[in-house]
């Protein structure tokens, strides 16, 4: 493979975003085709969270919550956050919503926007046994 054309794959990968799916290992509680990134749409980027209302995982865009820094350096900027939480969807990067596991777990997504595979909470059974795991990509 030539260097320009292992450049353009990783490229392209950077701009696919990845589809999940939700487990709790207490209840059974299932969730699939959520988002995370953003793929090739500019203006927007899914992550993973808490719809009170429903008491459903969901996605969310939280492109108005994050701002880029550097090209892989993002802010949360935490007064918009806290509007979004008022309104009942609490992102799953926000403390409370996962337990730091005492396996050391690599994350779906890195901080900031931290993603854990395991140790999540549970809308349905409000333990911390939802697990994440990436089943597709999206562009």
């Amino acid at each position: 493979m030539r260097q320009s054309d292992f450049i353009k794959q990783v490229d392209q990968v950077q701009f696919m975003g990845q589809i999940l799916q939700c487990k709790c290992d207490n209840c059974n509680y299932t969730r699939k085709d959520i988002y995370l990134g953003s793929g090739m749409t500019p203006g927007i980027f899914y992550f993973p969270a808490l719809d009170l209302q429903s008491k459903k995982v969901i996605h969310i865009d939280i492109n108005d919550f994050i701002e880029v820094v550097e090209r892989r350096n993002l802010t949360i900027t935490s007064a918009n956050v806290n509007k979004l939480e008022g309104d009942g969807k609490i992102p799953y990067f926000v403390k409370g919503m996962f337990k730091k596991g005492l396996i050391k777990d690599i994350p779906i997504s890195s901080s900031p926007l931290t993603l854990q595979r395991k140790n999540n909470y549970c809308p349905k059974c409000g333990k911390y046994k939802l697990s994440f795991a990436e089943i597709g990509l999206f562009d």
